[in-house]
């Protein structure tokens, strides 16, 4: 078992989730388990935290003993960590992370995302196309929630999707728009609580980037820094609710219509904070991206999706959608 100050506790009610910090693994714990958890994380003995059971619960001590034991014994599997990419994003020193593509160093960027400079002089690829990958770590950074997702305005809201590279995003989010629906972004899914507890997408934060990055390039091209605080643009002005986002996934493809299974408040946190983009190691930040992807699955409907495989069933199915305005069966 790793040393305890590597994992952190998030309380849902009933249950909880355990996050290893070193690694991003979440582990989904029942109601039990939770209370185990947290008891332990307060700096309890195992064998105190045995009695607190065995009062609570009114079993025998050894009874306990056993159910705490396994407890804590953390699972081998759990939500893995992100798969392979091109990009590597990891601290070079206490202040600043790099950012790297295919091994070659590409951005530093300081640990408050308030400047990005280049670390390389032969870029491997062209500077907006490594911009538009780095400005979620940074907006992260800012204290920003941006999810890796497509979005579409469907009435007076908003339905988004989630996936892995190559799941379906984009293609999906072009066929809602196809049958008119509005493409709101295709990768990158800036969202905000509102103060009335809504969760609302900028309509206009994929534009603010992308001027940013015009804006930017520039300067970076001869090496000086870019100052980031303009991407905090990308929070204010119009939006639409967020009601819905769909969890693809490219081995889902059956079928004639668009399944939805509405996941669980746990579960549909976990593909929440799954898909987020994290700017920091820090483990108060990824605390603080577990608990915002708690309170996001509380406020809007996740579903795990099944599509059609193919374009031209695809498309029929998804017209439907856009016709009743909700991914949720009739």
């Amino acid at each position: 078992m790793r040393e305890l100050s590597t994992y952190s506790f998030v309380e849902t009610k009933p249950g909880g989730f355990l996050l290893d910090t070193t690694t991003g693994t979440i582990f989904s714990l029942n109601d039990s388990a939770a209370q185990i958890w947290r008891s332990r994380l307060h700096g309890n003995e195992p064998t105190v935290i045995a009695r607190q059971v065995a009062r609570r619960y009114g079993v025998a001590l050894d009874v306990a003993a056993r159910d705490v034991e396994s407890a804590l014994r953390v699972p081998t599997t759990g939500t893995p960590p992100r798969p392979p990419s091109d990009f590597l994003y990891e601290r070079r020193d206490d202040h600043n992370y790099v950012f790297s593509f295919q091994g070659i160093s590409v951005f530093e960027v300081d640990d408050r995302g308030t400047h990005v400079r280049l670390a390389c002089r032969d870029m491997p690829r062209p500077l907006p196309y490594l911009l538009q990958a780095v400005i979620p770590k940074i907006l992260s950074l800012r204290g920003h929630l941006v999810i890796h997702a497509s979005a579409v305005e469907l009435g007076d809201s908003a339905v988004a999707f989630t996936g892995l590279s190559g799941a379906g995003k984009t293609t999906t989010a072009r066929s809602l728009a196809r049958h008119g629906g509005r493409i709101l972004c295709e990768d990158k899914l800036f969202l905000r609580v509102s103060p009335t507890g809504n969760v609302d997408t900028p309509i206009e934060a994929e534009a603010v980037m992308k001027a940013w990055i015009a804006d930017k390039a520039p300067a970076l091209a001869r090496h000086s820094d870019a100052s980031c605080a303009p991407l905090d643009e990308a929070a204010r002005g119009p939006s639409l609710p967020l009601r819905e986002l769909g969890a693809l996934d490219v081995s889902r493809r059956r079928g004639t219509q668009v399944a939805a299974s509405k996941l669980a408040r746990q579960d549909a946190a976990t593909t929440v904070f799954r898909q987020m983009f994290w700017g920091s190691d820090a483990i108060t930040d990824w605390r603080r991206l577990l608990g915002e992807s708690v309170a996001l699955a509380s406020r809007i409907s996740v579903y795990e999706l099944e599509l059609p495989n193919g374009l031209h069933e695809l498309d029929r199915a998804l017209s439907e959608v856009v016709a009743r305005r909700t991914l949720a069966a009739p």
